[in-house]
């Protein structure tokens, strides 16, 4: 395939996917709530925003000044939202995310984890100067897959499942 036409496909993908609202660590509670509305719920130091088909949790310092430290963007099974790296929420496998992150990440980006009878893999985005914060793409593996594992899962039995949670992180203290 020519690369106009890649070019093309990519961007045809990509239209039907909203964009997710831009939302950093760093933010007050009351910019967060100017721009989502008021909280859907409050799980602790959770404030959750559920938005149609996605749930935006921002963790705040228990205690402290409403400020969002992470920020998790969770997609529902069969919707797409986009990141700022071009990545598909609810549409993109860990193979098609490192494509795209090319030149980003190296092989000490992947994570890969098993316990309680589920088992993720992720991708953590160092940040750069352009974007002060550290990016995680997360994927679960499906559950009958999980039941075959007899060690801790690779890269290789991440196939087909699709990118379903999004977590962006304030910089690591200097």
């Amino acid at each position: 395939m020519r690369v106009p036409a890649i070019a093309a496909m990519l961007l045809i993908s990509c239209a039907a996917a909203a964009q997710l609202p831009d939302i950093k660590p760093g933010y007050t509670c009351e910019k967060l709530r100017a721009s989502l509305g008021n909280e859907s719920s409050q799980e602790g130091p959770a404030h959750v925003w559920k938005q149609g088909t996605l749930t935006i949790q921002v963790l705040v310092r228990p205690g402290g000044p409403c400020v969002a430290g992470s920020v998790n963007f969770i997609v529902d099974p069969g919707h797409t939202f986009i990141t700022r790296d071009g990545i598909v929420l609810g549409r993109d496998t860990i193979a098609a995310a490192a494509l795209k992150l090319k030149g980003r990440i190296d092989n000490t980006s992947y994570v890969f984890m098993r316990g309680g009878g589920k088992a993720y893999g992720q991708i953590v985005v160092r940040p750069t100067a352009a974007f002060p914060y550290k990016s995680t793409y997360s994927w679960q593996l499906n559950p009958a897959r999980t039941d075959k594992l007899s060690t801790t899962p690779t890269l290789a039995d991440f196939t087909s499942e699709t990118v379903n949670y999004f977590t962006l992180d304030p910089p690591d203290p200097q």
